[in-house]
């Protein structure tokens, strides 16, 4: 299913690329969250088939211009549904609409939720701030903050952190070690 789920952000991707909604806007398709900090897992209930994964339709900033105002956010979404209701068709697949996303349904379980956000450096925000984009609202009226390339580098840099143990190993054997002189051997 993993391997299937990389050929389908491919696909998804190359066709959303494609489509004259939004071709020329598109920076890049990728999978956010679980799948691209490397912590996906299958769902905890039996019940549940396959993965429910994350992908980002990442829009150039200039998307803004396409997309203004209190409309902007309701007709993105609305553009995104109707490519993605295409390609739907052309591969069999159900199709889902949501406030922030589009979620594409697979035969074995598996849910792509496609979501589109449009660059919105922020050169203010010292870590983070150049990745910084906007999603709409659940409202969609307006743009929210969203940054999912910085949670993805924060979440790597936190984890590229190494405990150095020495110390407490040490202390921890020595203190062991005072124990056991400490014990006295039964007399008679």
């Amino acid at each position: 299913q993993v391997a299937a789920l990389d050929r389908s952000y491919e696909s998804i991707g190359n066709f959303l690329t494609e489509s004259p909604e939004f071709g020329d806007l598109v920076v890049q398709v990728y999978g956010q969250g679980s799948r691209q900090i490397g912590t996906l897992v299958r769902p905890l209930h039996q019940r549940e088939q396959g993965f429910d994964v994350d992908a980002v339709l990442l829009l150039q900033r200039r998307a803004h211009g396409v997309y203004p105002g209190a409309s902007g956010a309701r007709q993105l979404i609305n553009d995104l549904h109707t490519v993605l209701s295409r390609y739907a068709k052309a591969h069999g697949l159900a199709i889902e609409r949501w406030d922030r996303c589009v979620t594409l349904v697979y035969i074995d379980g598996v849910r792509v939720d496609v979501a589109p956000v449009i660059e919105d450096p922020i050169r203010s925000i010292p870590l983070g701030g150049e990745t910084h984009s906007r999603i709409p609202d659940r409202q969609l009226m307006t743009f929210a903050p969203t940054n999912p390339r910085g949670l993805v580098r924060g979440f790597n840099e936190a984890a590229s952190v190494r405990a150095v143990l020495t110390n407490i190993v040490r202390d921890a054997q020595t203190a062991d070690a005072a124990l056991r002189a400490e014990v006295v051997p039964k007399i008679g």
